[in-house]
């Protein structure tokens, strides 16, 4: 690991931390929290609070009137989409990728958004803490983005000879660097000091039987499969620590189109 920390330490822009997820995060496992409480905590970051009104003030969400403040934002659409849309609008800043390195930011993005959807769809499903795990879908991937940052051009043909001989990644990245975008991803969430199982979601979403003691990591590792097989309604059986079966609902199925289409409205898809 200390290799890992070394890269961190050297890398000359990572991602920036999401300072108030953690915090909103925190705030919302408490019943008794209100909603002046959770927008204070929104209103620390001024541009958060204006994409967060921007937002909910757009077409999709909005009402007769418009709304002035984060409160009254979270009484409109509900504590669940704010917090949805505060870890999409944080979580986007962490994904800007040097040319150089010749990977996609915004498609890494997306891909990153809907698993983070099809997290939050799965743990509500199966009685998970469907906030948690949402942001560990959306943030699955950042090793990638510290890799992309830190290695250049090199990370860049080596996802490219990967999809191309049709060699794991994850392989190569540990035989190249000696670890893996899965590690580089959990030491960094470390750092910002998010909570341990978010931590260990990140670091086995590519390997759900390694972790038994955390039993919401295994919920990444079945994003995009499950999340296919939501779109097209379709069941899934995806591994569950120990191979435990699991299948989405028709509920989740309609969720999904919903939630995407919702997205693609507001401008964060």
């Amino acid at each position: 690991m200390e290799e890992i920390y070394k890269l961190l330490r050297e890398v000359k822009a990572l991602p920036p931390s999401p300072q108030v997820l953690p915090r909103v995060l925190d705030a919302l496992r408490h019943e008794q929290t209100t909603l002046e409480e959770v927008g204070e905590l929104i209103a620390l970051d001024p541009a958060l609070t204006a994409k967060l009104l921007h937002y909910c003030n757009s077409v999709y969400f909005s009402g007769r009137e418009p709304v002035a403040s984060v409160p009254e934002a979270i009484g409109r659409v509900g504590f669940q989409t704010i917090f949805s849309l505060v870890s999409a609008v944080t979580g986007s800043k962490s994904f800007n990728l040097p040319a150089a390195s010749g990977l996609d930011g915004t498609q890494l993005w997306k891909h990153s958004l809907t698993t983070a959807f099809g997290c939050k769809f799965i743990a509500e499903d199966i009685g998970e803490e469907s906030n948690l795990l949402f942001t560990a879908g959306l943030l699955h991937d950042i090793g990638r983005v510290v890799l992309a940052q830190a290695k250049g051009v090199e990370y860049g043909r080596l996802l490219t000879e990967a999809a191309r001989t049709g060699a794991k990644p994850l392989e190569r990245e540990k035989a190249a660097y000696g670890f893996t975008h899965a590690e580089v991803g959990a030491c960094l969430l470390e750092t910002w000091k998010l909570p341990v199982p978010l931590v260990q979601a990140v670091r086995f979403h590519h390997q759900p039987a390694a972790t038994k003691k955390w039993r919401p990591a295994s919920v990444p590792a079945m994003r995009w499969r499950t999340s296919s097989n939501i779109r097209r309604k379709m069941p899934a059986r995806p591994a569950w620590n120990c191979n435990r079966p699991w299948s989405c609902s028709a509920s989740a199925a309609g969720t999904w189109n919903f939630t995407t289409n919702r997205c693609r409205k507001i401008g964060i898809l």
